[in-house]
């Protein structure tokens, strides 16, 4: 007999919501040069922005039902609320990488991929908080979700991503001669009465 001691989703979501506008405003801010610098090593991160940025705001507005939905299904949450935090937009041209690094201080975190060129632009890899995959002393034939050490995602347009802020993760170098946007956010869930 088996019994799984702990899981981890990975959601997903198709979206195309305020594509546009996050591409064109990700670019203004690039170019103004007043960026962030946290776990990018090259790229370009904004400064973070809440909802009195109006593009950020129909973002959370267009996707947040769907995404509390998908949560709450998961994990059963005694609470109805969940609160959007401070988001940013990421542009990373080519050699540019984001060391590893967590939101542990939110309960989740989106990364939603607004303009993803053909190539490799870098993979979001998150790593197994059960580190002793990495210190085997076997091999195994071929990986899975009980000795796998790291999950790696190729980014696409429109792909929104959500998982647990505590969760280590990095971006791979974007080896192609174009530039790849993505916006990251963070949310927690709440107690209602504390809205």
């Amino acid at each position: 007999m088996k019994t799984d001691l702990f899981s981890i989703p990975l959601f997903t979501f198709d979206v195309e919501s305020q594509k546009k506008e996050l591409h064109d405003l990700a670019l203004k801010l690039e170019k103004e040069n007043n960026g962030n610098n946290v776990s990018n090593q090259g790229g370009f991160q904004s400064q973070p922005f809440g909802k009195e940025n109006e593009v950020y705001k129909k973002f959370i507005g267009d996707n947040i039902e769907l995404i509390f939905k998908e949560l709450s299904d998961t994990y059963d949450f005694r609470s109805n609320v969940i609160k959007p935090s401070r988001g940013w937009l990421n542009v990373n041209r080519k050699g540019a990488y984001n060391l590893v690094h967590s939101h542990c201080q939110h309960d989740f975190v989106g990364v939603y991929y607004i303009k993803v060129p053909e190539g490799n632009t870098g993979n979001l890899v998150v790593i197994n908080p059960d580190r002793q995959n990495e210190f085997t002393s076997y091999e195994n034939l071929e990986y899975n979700k009980y000795n796998q050490g790291r999950f790696s995602i190729k980014p696409k347009e429109n792909l929104l991503l959500i998982f647990p802020g505590g969760l280590d993760h990095y971006v791979l170098e974007n080896k192609t001669n174009d530039y790849r946007i993505s916006m990251s956010f963070n949310m927690d869930v709440i107690d209602e009465n504390d809205n």
